[in-house]
């Protein structure tokens, strides 16, 4: 039987060290998000316009892009009101 600790360890150290070799081959930061929740929350925090946003997986990872249309949507929306509510300046 296998030992559910040393999995989740050796699953989590896999993802460190990827997301390590990722920032090392790049030069890039690498934001690592451990549940889909984190996801979906990092995406929206980091994603600009024009970004592609590619997920992959396997499982439940499929329940992602919709949640992420969907959130990026009511971000571009909260975008647009604050522009909206913000004072214009009149010409002299």
């Amino acid at each position: 039987m296998t030992d559910h600790t040393t999995v989740s360890r050796t699953v989590v150290s896999t993802v460190d060290a990827l997301a390590d070799a990722i920032s090392r081959g790049s030069g890039k930061r690498v934001r690592l998000a451990r549940t889909l929740d984190e996801v979906v929350t990092t995406v929206i925090e980091i994603a600009k316009p024009g970004d592609a946003v590619i997920t992959l997986g396997a499982g439940s990872i499929g329940t992602v892009p919709a949640r992420l249309v969907e959130a990026l949507g009511r971000k571009e929306l909260q975008g647009r009101k604050e522009l909206q509510n913000q004072p214009r300046n009149s010409a002299p």
